[in-house]
C-alpha cells in the first residue's frame, strides 16, 4: 500500500489487485492490541477502498541483504560483543576502517565502548547474526504472498479472483480501528487456507463478503 498515510498510488490503486496495508503488534492472538501502521489508504478513482487487508508491518524478522557493508559490520559486531572485556578493546581497534566506527572508540573505557557497540547493533535492528527487524508494507505484502502460495498448494485450481475474495472474506477486522485504513482487517492464514480447499464456482466466489464487524 505504501507507508506515508496518503492515497494509494500505482500499482496499489489498481481495482483488481489485493492491496496490503500494515499493522503493529507483538501478540497476534490479541487483536484488540493491534495498532494500525501508517499505511496509505483511501478510495481510488474507481471508488474501490484500499487497502483490502492488513498484515504485520513492523518487528518482522528478515535476512540482511547479502554482500553488503551492513551484513559484514553487524556480523563483526556480534562476534565482538561476545569477547571478554580484557580483549574487547583490542578487537575494537582491529576493526576495518570501512566499518566507519566512531573515532577513538578503542581508547574509551570498556564499559563506554561496549555501550557504543550496543547502540550500533540496535541502530541496525539486529535480531541475530544475519537477521534484522524490518518494517513497512513492503514486508507486509510478501507475508500475504506466502499465504497465497499456501492456498494454491491446497487448491491449484483457484483463480486470482477467488484467492482475493477468500483472503478478504476470512480476515479479522480490528474493532475500534478505522475501517478505511484496515479494509477487511488482519489476514487469517489458517481460515483462508481452509476455505481454499473447497471447490469454488464463480457464483460462490461472487457471494463471498468481507466481515461485517
Amino acid at each position: 500500500a505504501g507507508n506515508d498515510g496518503t492515497a494509494p498510488i500505482a500499482p496499489a490503486n489498481a481495482p483488481s489487485v489485493l492491496t496490503v496495508g500494515g499493522f503493529v503488534t507483538q501478540e497476534l492472538s490479541q487483536l484488540d492490541k493491534v495498532e494500525l501502521y501508517n499505511s496509505n489508504f483511501g478510495f481510488t478513482m474507481d471508488l474501490v477502498l484500499k487497502p483490502e487487508v492488513i498484515a504485520p508491518a513492523a518487528w518482522v524478522a528478515a535476512p540482511i541483504l547479502p554482500n553488503t557493508l551492513q551484513l559484514e559490520r553487524t556480523a563483526a559486531l556480534v562476534d565482538l560483543w561476545e569477547h571478554a572485556d580484557d580483549v574487547f578493546l583490542q578487537k575494537v581497534a582491529g576493526l576495518p576502517k570501512h566499518f566507519e566506527m566512531p573515532e577513538k572508540l578503542a581508547e574509551l573505557p570498556v564499559t563506554e565502548a561496549r555501550a557504543a557497540v550496543e547502540r550500533m547493533i540496535r541502530r541496525d535492528k539486529l535480531v541475530q547474526k544475519g537477521y534484522q527487524h524490518v518494517d513497512g508494507t513492503s514486508f507486509a505484502a510478501p507475508i500475504v504472498s506466502s499465504l497465497v502460495a499456501q492456498m494454491l498448494e491446497a487448491n491449484p485450481d483457484l483463480s486470482p479472483a477467488a484467492v482475493r475474495q477468500i483472503i478478504m472474506s476470512t480476515a479479522d477486522r480490528v474493532r475500534g480501528a478505522s475501517v478505511l485504513r484496515q479494509g477487511c482487517g488482519v489476514v487469517n492464514a489458517r481460515r483462508a487456507v481452509d476455505e481454499a480447499k473447497r471447490v469454488w464456482t464463480p457464483t460462490q466466489i461472487s457471494e463471498l463478503r468481507p466481515p461485517l464487524v
